[in-house]
């Protein structure tokens, strides 16, 4: 059987790029490959919060049209896992109008009675005067391996869509009138066009070039044995790039920090919490919240693809329109997931808009226009 497009990848950006493609044309073929289970991976170990921020005005622009697009793939297949969050942001005040710049909604300075409520709330955290708590528009506290799991759910309910877990790729064949995707046990899909989302798996055998500037980084977050409520805010330390983030699904929060471990392996076996982790992340609440160090046991812990500039990379590679990579998130890949999706699509010629021009007696036909 062949397809009109393969994903290789079955996390949140490869299960997005599925549901939007399904949306964008009813017909397609499509197969999404994943070498363990959806969901896994990146996706199952990161973190689960969508800002409303941006350092840049292309990252502002892209959490915009992402938001954007996952309203668009809920009015398509249903409400997505998650919940609005309200987050607060510890930011100098010599910092604080250039900071404001970067969220995509409007933001003011809390109160006396919203600083109190947060030091209340988190034992021992300690609020410096010549800091400012900015708030804000609320953050969406998901999960991307269940919002991964969701999508592909409702794409199994369709004709023309499959998904083969358990499909390692061992290389791809490009073709001039299609690929061949060839998987670790020999097996061999045939499609018109393929799609990498394969997270910090950049180094894939036979399956194009490596786009440069790409490189592994560690994820980590810390558990921290503090019970969290319906109503508490995510915490976010600016300076430090780091945040709190109540998981009351779990009962405690989590410590979100920037790990300093780079080209890392993506295996499971090898990634854990370690004493540069706790290093980093005693050095930060020293400063805003001494008590919580002792309270930080184990964690959750992955890596994902870098790109310097932290924009996702999307390309198709050299010399074909074939293979397009959707690679690079950045930590942020369920934030940026469906803008990555959209710009893999517009490379394979399915640009905005041509869904509502596709006639229901359309047949099935290859998802670059002849």
């Amino acid at each position: 059987m062949g397809f009109d497009l393969a994903i290789i990848g079955g996390g949140i950006v490869g299960a997005t790029i599925a549901a939007l493609a399904r949306i964008r044309r009813p017909l397609a073929r499509i197969a999404l490959l994943e070498q363990h289970l959806v969901g896994t991976g990146t996706s199952l170990y990161g973190g689960a919060l969508r800002v409303p921020l941006g350092t840049s005005r292309t990252h502002r622009a892209l959490t915009a049209r992402s938001e954007d697009l996952f309203r668009a793939i809920e009015a398509w297949g249903g409400p997505l896992p998650g919940r609005p969050l309200p987050i607060v942001w510890i930011v100098p005040a010599t910092r604080r109008e250039a900071f404001a710049g970067c969220l995509t909604g409007a933001s003011e300075a809390a109160g006396p009675a919203t600083r109190r409520a947060l030091e209340a709330r988190v034992p021992g955290l300690a609020l410096d005067p010549g800091e400012v708590v900015l708030t804000g528009p609320p953050a969406w506290h998901g999960n991307p391996g269940a919002t991964a799991r969701r999508l592909v759910g409702a794409l199994r309910r369709q004709a023309g869509f499959v998904a083969y877990e358990g499909f390692r790729v061992a290389a791809v064949d490009v073709r001039p009138d299609g690929c061949d995707v060839v998987g670790a046990d020999g097996d061999v899909l045939r499609s018109r066009q393929v799609v990498r989302a394969t997270g910090p798996w950049l180094a894939l055998p036979g399956a194009g070039a490596q786009p440069a500037g790409l490189r592994t980084k560690k994820v980590s977050a810390l558990h921290v044995d503090l019970a969290a409520r319906d109503d508490d805010p995510a915490i976010v330390f600016v300076d430090d790039d780091a945040y709190l983030l109540p998981d009351p699904d779990s009962g405690r929060w989590i410590f979100c920090i920037s790990s300093d471990e780079w080209d890392v392996a993506p295996q499971r076996s090898g990634l854990g919490v370690s004493g540069r982790d706790r290093a980093i992340a005693a050095r930060v609440l020293g400063r805003h919240a001494p008590a919580l160090t002792a309270l930080c046991r184990g964690g959750r812990v992955f890596c994902d693809g870098y790109t310097d500039d932290r924009l996702p990379l999307v390309a198709c590679d050299p010399g074909t329109q074939r293979l397009v990579h959707a690679l690079g998130g950045s930590g942020a890949g369920y934030r940026f997931a469906p803008a990555m999706a959209e710009q893999a699509l517009a490379l394979l010629g399915l640009e905005p808009g041509e869904a509502a021009e596709v006639p229901a007696s359309m047949p099935q036909a290859d998802l670059v226009p002849p």
